[in-house]
């Protein structure tokens, strides 16, 4: 029996070829891969794969490209419709996750197949690392710096976070893992579990005004404000509650510059 050709227009075929492909590289593994069998797959001549691509290699490189350009228009577009910051990390979440779940095939070959490199430590300029983590990361460097976080420790945060939604979308991207949820719609839900200490769960800046008053010890005061602040723990007083109810007041404010705050020690 001969198999049928299909007839395709010359973009057309250049975009089966590639998705094609991605499909084949999942099944067969790069090392089983030629453009005679994308060029079966597609129905198409052995020849007419070399119209637009040299050898496999062009074709794999055409294949990697191609995910994460439309990976990278839908982080993009995550970021242009919302200017809340704090919403931008958590829309580009549910984006990465959503991407990858509509094509689970893009995941397994943009991250077990392809060639691609991600230099966590940012040793390398932005144009030369790769972009959607680039846009991720500089969506969170903007977050930690309005926050005031430790420079030398943003970049552990920007690694953890990305570890974590890549782990979920990792998850829900495989065949034999079960979920009665939807990942989409619960991603928002999983990133608040981390209760990260430069956002609440609001998706507002988590600040702590603090007024001292009674007290006439500068000292203590700081050491109790870094005390809450950097380590967003409860403050435990070492006296009873009426003297600590004279000596610290905590109120709670959105939108407050940490240099604004001001501890004030009366004598």
């Amino acid at each position: 029996m001969v198999q049928q050709r299909q007839t395709y227009h010359h973009k057309d075929l250049r975009n089966a070829l590639i998705e094609t492909g991605i499909q084949l590289v999942n099944t067969e593994g790069v090392n089983a891969f030629s453009l005679r069998k994308v060029a079966a797959a597609c129905g198409v001549s052995h020849a007419a794969p070399y119209s637009h691509f040299q050898n496999k290699e062009e074709l794999l490189e055409a294949m990697q490209l191609f995910i994460t350009d439309r990976f990278s228009k839908q982080l993009e577009s995550a970021v242009q419709k919302n200017n809340n910051v704090v919403e931008i990390l958590k829309d580009m979440g549910i984006a990465y996750v959503s991407f990858f779940v509509d094509n689970p095939a893009y995941f397994q070959f943009l991250y077990s197949q392809s060639n691609i490199k991600i230099d966590l430590s940012l040793s390398i300029p932005d144009d030369q690392n790769y972009k959607p983590y680039i846009i991720y990361k500089n969506i969170v460097s903007k977050l930690l710096e309005q926050s005031h976080y430790p420079e030398e420790k943003q970049n552990d945060i920007i690694i953890t976070i990305w570890a974590f939604i890549h782990g979920v979308t990792s998850l829900a991207t495989m065949n034999n893992v079960n979920y009665d949820n939807d990942w989409r719609e619960k991603v928002i839900d999983f990133m608040d579990v981390f209760q990260l200490p430069f956002i609440d769960n609001t998706g507002e800046k988590n600040m702590i005004g603090i007024y001292f008053s009674g007290t006439g010890n500068t000292k203590y005061c700081l050491e109790k404000f870094v005390a809450l602040y950097d380590r967003n723990i409860e403050i435990t007083p070492l006296e009873d509650e009426s003297t600590i109810e004279k000596k610290l007041h905590i109120i709670k404010t959105s939108f407050l510059p940490i240099q604004s705050i001001t501890a004030t020690c009366l004598k």
